[in-house]
């Protein structure tokens, strides 16, 4: 079978929050349930370590769910309402002022939420499970299994083989972090141009180190 076919499959396979709900389920030797908000009353405490889980791992902040210099604009009283998903919001101007306080943009030096302009920010946005690209997924759902499972105070030898593969799970979304930093970092304007020999700053690179963008002989 023709391997790009085989990656556009990987990719489109995502890990639900049911998938992640029944694994941790069946790791205490409860049956599966057929809807993720199922009424059953040991979903509930599971439904708890997702959010928790998912969160904690999202506020990290990754290639899937940052936004970089994303304008957001104030309300007919000039207030900016902060998106209701945000985890962390930063003004790209770093002599701001501005930070969250409740769902708005709060001025610490006029100490007014009346910002009356528009406002540039990098932001940290919590994606639902099925928005999540796999790795994150696989990661999420490892990571609540053995949580969910050590708090049932499973079996010790049994809770070191799910922490084993919660670990692997992290170094396969560390190397996708890694390889989606380095496809980022290697397409913005400033590497294009020093890696054409050009100096974003004026003039060009000269270098003989061919490790460094424009450089080599």
């Amino acid at each position: 079978m023709d391997g790009a076919f085989l990656r556009s499959i990987k990719e489109i396979i995502m890990t639900t929050r049911l998938e992640i709900v029944n694994a941790a389920l069946a790791a205490t030797g409860v049956a599966p349930v057929s809807t993720a908000d199922s009424s059953h009353p040991d979903v509930a405490p599971v439904d708890v370590v997702i959010n928790r889980v998912s969160t904690q791992i999202q506020k990290r902040g990754w290639w899937f769910n940052k936004d970089y210099n994303l304008t957001l604009t104030p309300d007919s009283n000039g207030k900016i309402l902060i998106p209701s998903t945000t985890l962390s919001i930063d003004p790209t101007d770093s002599n701001s002022p501005l930070v969250q306080r409740g769902s708005f943009l709060y001025d610490t030096t006029a100490h007014t939420f009346n910002i009356g302009e528009s406002v540039s920010v990098n932001l940290i946005t919590e994606l639902a499970i099925d928005e999540l690209p796999e790795s994150a997924g696989q990661y999420i759902l490892e990571t609540v299994v053995h949580q969910f499972y050590v708090n049932d105070d499973g079996d010790l030898n049994k809770a070191r083989e799910m922490e084993k593969r919660k670990n692997e799970a992290w170094i396969e979304l560390k190397r996708e972090e890694l390889k989606n930093a380095d496809h980022n970092s290697n397409n913005r304007p400033a590497v294009q141009q020093m890696r054409s020999g050009i100096n974003p700053r004026g003039g060009r690179v000269y270098t003989n180190d061919p490790t460094y963008p424009g450089g080599g002989n």
